[in-house]
């Protein structure tokens, strides 16, 4: 089962998730996998320990794509799988160019220089987090022509090349996730389990396949993203609700949506502003356009006023380096 929880920023997706994930630890039901950024896990740890207590560790548990990836791999084997850093990587590259330099059509001249192996490697990553295979390349080189079609049967022949160096000297890191998405199924970690993923504002091809793979595997998922299907059009919120839309397709009917809206302050109005008088705008004293705005008191006790700087009775003709200020005054 798949549910949406949408919502703009401030609505309170994350304390809905602590909620539930704090009802999972009170009754003492494992199985809660708090998916997250990885540069936010250490936060979200904080956070589910101060909502749900020091037990929280035993039933629930934050992770990132790539932790859950090692969790999986230690449970089913294949732990013991070698992934080799950026440098052997490029190394790796260097030889796959060397055997099949002259075959190929734009990128035969790369293994000569260096400064193209990074920007080449970093392409191959993104086509690999994009879940885009030789085949895949090959069959969209065949719908085009001229220099196009020729970077795609080059970066296609390098893949499958870089493939079978990988099958020998190590794997690529870019596939941990590939590997995780095939080993979920048969890991028998989330059959009733409730998996929750939050802070995202998009996923890639690999993150959308390891989802697909949780609730097929019988894990009740919960995905939170920072949109609203009223937002729609809007270039603020497209990526989040591009991904709404994706996961509602790919949910094949079994999703539903939670709507988040933010809750109204004391006396307001819906539109973001308070009924409280402390918080009203007083246009009376506003200077209307054209007149000149006094600075402010502190400036003035500083010299801006005068414009000279405070204590520089020697120099009377000192001035501050500020636009805008002319003999103590702004003009708007």
């Amino acid at each position: 089962m798949l549910r949406l929880i949408l919502g703009r920023a401030g609505t309170g997706k994350t304390g809905l998730i602590l909620d539930e994930l704090n009802e999972l630890v009170r009754s003492r039901r494992s199985g809660g996998w708090l998916i997250v950024p990885e540069q936010y896990s250490h936060e979200a740890e904080r956070e589910l320990a101060e909502r749900c207590g020091d037990t929280a560790c035993l039933y629930a548990e934050v992770v990132s794509f790539t932790r859950l990836a090692y969790r999986v791999s230690v449970s089913v084997g294949g732990s013991a799988r070698t992934y080799i850093d950026r440098g052997g990587r490029l190394l790796q590259l260097a030889l796959a160019l060397d055997r099949i330099g002259g075959t190929l059509e734009v990128y035969g001249s790369a293994a000569r220089r260096p400064e193209l192996m990074s920007p080449l490697l970093t392409a191959l990553d993104e086509l690999r987090y994009g879940r885009a295979d030789s085949g895949a390349l090959r069959a969209a080189a065949s719908e085009l022509d001229g220099p196009l079609a020729a970077k795609l049967r080059d970066l296609a022949l390098i893949r499958e090349t870089l493939d079978a160096l990988e099958a020998s000297s190590g794997a690529d890191p870019a596939s941990r996730l590939d590997i995780l998405a095939e080993q979920i199924p048969g890991s028998g970690m989330f059959a009733g389990a409730e998996v929750y993923i939050d802070g995202f504002t998009d996923f890639t091809a690999q993150e959308r396949a390891v989802i697909r793979a949780l609730w097929n595997a019988g894990a009740d998922v919960t995905v939170a993203l920072s949109c609203d299907f009223a937002d729609v059009g809007s270039e603020v919120f497209s990526s989040a609700v591009r991904t709404a839309r994706e996961l509602e397709r790919r949910g094949g009917g079994r999703y539903r949506v939670t709507p988040r809206r933010r809750p109204l302050p004391p006396g307001g109005n819906g539109h973001g502003f308070s009924r409280d008088p402390s918080f009203r705008l007083d246009r009376r004293r506003l200077p209307r356009r054209g007149q000149r705005a006094n600075v402010h008191r502190a400036d003035r006790r500083r010299g801006v006023r005068t414009g000279r700087r405070r204590g520089s009775a020697s120099r009377p003709g000192a001035r501050l380096p500020l636009a805008g200020y002319r003999r103590g005054r702004a003009r708007l």
